[in-house]
């Protein structure tokens, strides 16, 4: 969320500004990654205040602010599990690549753009020119305006400039949606926040390194699924020694997938001498099959006491999800023949 907030250039407090030696990693003798001091910035001036049942661990360092500011700078176990999951969400190690320009001064975290993964995608037609086609910083409407990427020459600003203007309208948008959501259950608050965040970082890249095609809300997402997921694998062989969160070779995450068979036949399974209202029952049909995979899929989230973010892909029938390998998940999942 640090990102969010330092591409619209809000404002920092003396107190955030003062924790830079703290929080912010070191690199090549200068600091590094300062998104985490708008990270600390969001939870003190905006969540904390709202929501202090949710803010508070046993643990007085573990405050959300300091879980959420310090995986950069790890210190306590749950700290440092949070930074192996931005690890593995990013699928590297970026310490060296994610220095975003902003040691160098050249600002281009706050120009660049999301680009469509279209892009990538190579028919081996040598024919056809690619034009750059990007993403406008706009909240998620399902209208051509808002969800189409546009060429670089239809972009405004034009490729290249600031855009800090439209990061900082998008953000006055999400804090006002944000202090509307739901203080007394803990659910209903995470549901309506993941809305939140898909609604407004769906458009903002994760990092502006290389190829930006990973959106933040995507990038956050799977952070967090990831940090639950070893969470819940450390308490249940309560070891969260340093070195234990470190070790990648032992295996602590499981896929749990699911998908309803015979879709196409129940979907055109009517009789095609009578089609009259056809359309309606394609639709409410449809519907159906895609309510059945959400109740199939947050039933299973619900009794291995897993967060919705750990719900991984649900679309077309088929759900996938991430769990801890704990004996209750192991449960859901059938082992293959080589495991037998």
């Amino acid at each position: 969320i640090g990102k969010f907030m330092q591409r619209a250039e809000i404002p920092l407090s003396s107190q955030s500004k003062n924790m830079e030696n703290t929080i912010c990693p070191s690199y090549k003798g200068r600091h590094s990654h300062y998104h985490v001091l708008w990270t600390n910035e969001f939870f003190e001036k905006y969540f904390i205040k709202r929501y202090p049942q949710f803010s508070y661990l046993e643990n007085q360092k573990d405050n959300l602010a300091n879980l959420a500011s310090y995986h950069h700078s790890p210190e306590t176990p749950l700290q440092k599990i949070i930074a192996k999951a931005d690890h593995f969400s990013s699928g590297m190690d970026r310490l060296e690549r994610d220095i975003e320009d902003e040691i160098l001064g050249r600002l281009s975290y706050k120009k660049a753009r999301l680009r469509p993964i279209f892009e990538s995608i190579d028919l081996g037609l040598d024919e056809i020119k690619k034009v750059g086609f990007k993403y406008e910083l706009r909240p998620l409407i399902l209208n051509e305006e808002n969800l189409f990427p546009k060429a670089k020459s239809e972009l405004i600003p034009s490729e290249g400039e600031l855009l800090i203007k439209d990061y900082q309208k998008l953000w006055d948008s999400f804090i006002e949606e944000f202090e509307r959501l739901p203080e007394d259950n803990f659910n209903l608050f995470l549901q309506g926040l993941l809305y939140l965040l898909e609604k407004y970082t769906w458009c903002i890249p994760s990092s502006t390194i290389d190829l930006p095609d990973i959106s933040l809300f995507d990038h956050l997402k799977t952070t967090a699924a990831f940090a639950a997921c070893l969470y819940l694998f450390h308490t249940q062989i309560d070891d969260f020694s340093n070195l234990s969160i470190k070790d990648e070779e032992m295996k602590k995450l499981l896929i749990i997938s699911g998908d309803l068979s015979g879709i196409q036949k129940y979907i055109f399974n009517f009789s095609p001498s009578n089609t009259k209202g056809v359309s309606k029952l394609l639709r409410a049909r449809s519907f159906y099959i895609s309510a059945l995979s959400n109740v199939c899929s947050h039933y299973l989230l619900q009794s291995l006491n897993l967060p919705l973010v750990c719900e991984v892909i649900n679309a077309g029938g088929r759900f996938t999800l991430l769990a801890p390998n704990t004996s209750a998940c192991l449960l859901y999942t059938s082992p293959s023949p080589r495991d037998s």
